[in-house]
């Protein structure tokens, strides 16, 4: 049986090789999404609390959301860069007009 197995798939195309390498590869795929659905092993937020919206602009930037908004929008590193590049330009133009 193994012999006729290798005996076929050595007489395939290359492009049947191809395919039926992916065929295999799909089938592995499946057996293991089948086994994880097996296991429940769901990853995923959980929240104890009830969901709590906030509609009001005073209760929305509360200082949590205030310290994360200001650590990525304030950055000096990025705002040196982007101030060096300004200056840059606009020394670059005052040579053009002058």
């Amino acid at each position: 049986m193994n012999k006729q197995i290798v005996n076929y798939y050595s007489k395939i195309s290359p492009w049947g090789k191809v395919l039926v390498f992916i065929i295999l590869f799909f089938m592995v795929v499946l057996i293991f999404k089948r086994i994880q659905g097996l296991n429940n092993l769901n990853e995923g937020f959980e929240q104890t609390d009830s969901f709590l919206f906030k509609s009001k602009v005073e209760d929305i930037y509360d200082p949590f959301y205030a310290d994360i908004y200001d650590s990525l929008v304030f950055n000096n590193l990025k705002t040196n860069t982007r101030l060096e590049k300004l200056l840059t330009k606009l020394v670059q133009q005052a040579k053009v007009w002058f």
